[in-house]
């Protein structure tokens, strides 16, 4: 960690990247220890840390107040409190209540996270400049408890593919969202895409069709034509001819 620290302190004043992804050993604790020293960070990648929480999420928004990047995907082994304790004892959005009123946070990266609907109805109060959201295949959500949830104005884009979200809740995210990737709406593009693909090829044959009748309507005079020419130009069979007076 100590050389984890120099290097995010020697980032000096230009927007500061860590990937961390994969490192699944790490901690809540540890990771708490690592980014101490880190206070330049715009863009954090702790993508399958599978011993995080939603602590480390807490602690990452009241730590960087310039953080516009967060990849947490495929981090919690548990919905609240620190995956790593031993007591199970943590209230379903104990973690939350550590995250600060506001944050810059543009772009963030749940997917494959253990977070609910009460846990993920806080955060949104705090990062109300979201701009991209991606809680694919977050298993533990519930379209009842976000069904009036108020999402921010800023954001543009929603994933939300493997959430088993109805379609009818869908479209109401869409009303709200300007892109919304689900498996609802993964479904359309496939069947809107097949529709595509069947109507071109419907379109290819009709004109294969159109050109052959062209070919064969064009080819007609000019059959006709050089049967009248061969007409006027053969000899008269023998024994057509008038016969001669005497």
């Amino acid at each position: 960690s100590r050389c984890m620290g120099r290097f995010c302190k020697s980032a000096g004043p230009a927007p500061g990247a860590l990937t961390l992804a994969g490192c699944r050993g790490l901690t809540d604790l540890g990771a708490a220890a690592l980014l101490a020293p880190c206070a330049r960070l715009r863009v954090l990648d702790l993508t399958g840390m599978t011993h995080l929480s939603g602590v480390t999420l807490a602690l990452v928004l009241r730590t960087f107040p310039h953080l516009e990047e967060c990849t947490l995907r495929s981090c919690w082994q548990a919905p609240s409190g620190s995956a790593s304790s031993a007591s199970g004892s943590a209230s379903s959005a104990g973690w939350a209540e550590g995250l600060p009123e506001q944050h810059a946070l543009r772009s963030l990266d749940l997917s494959h996270t253990q977070i609910d609907h009460l846990e993920l109805l806080r955060l949104m109060l705090c990062t109300r400049q979201l701009c991209t959201l991606k809680l694919n295949f977050c298993e533990q959500l519930r379209e009842g408890g976000l069904r009036h949830a108020e999402l921010p104005s800023s954001l543009a884009s929603l994933h939300v593919v493997g959430c088993n979200f109805s379609g009818l809740f869908v479209r109401q995210l869409e009303d709200q969202v300007l892109s919304v990737s689900s498996d609802d709406s993964l479904m359309r593009d496939a069947m809107e895409r097949s529709s595509r693909r069947l109507a071109a090829a419907a379109e290819e044959r009709r004109q294969k069709r159109q050109r052959q009748l062209d070919g064969l309507a064009s080819s007609r005079p000019a059959a006709a034509a050089a049967r009248r020419r061969e007409d006027t130009s053969s000899p008269p069979p023998e024994g057509s001819s008038s016969a001669t007076a005497p």
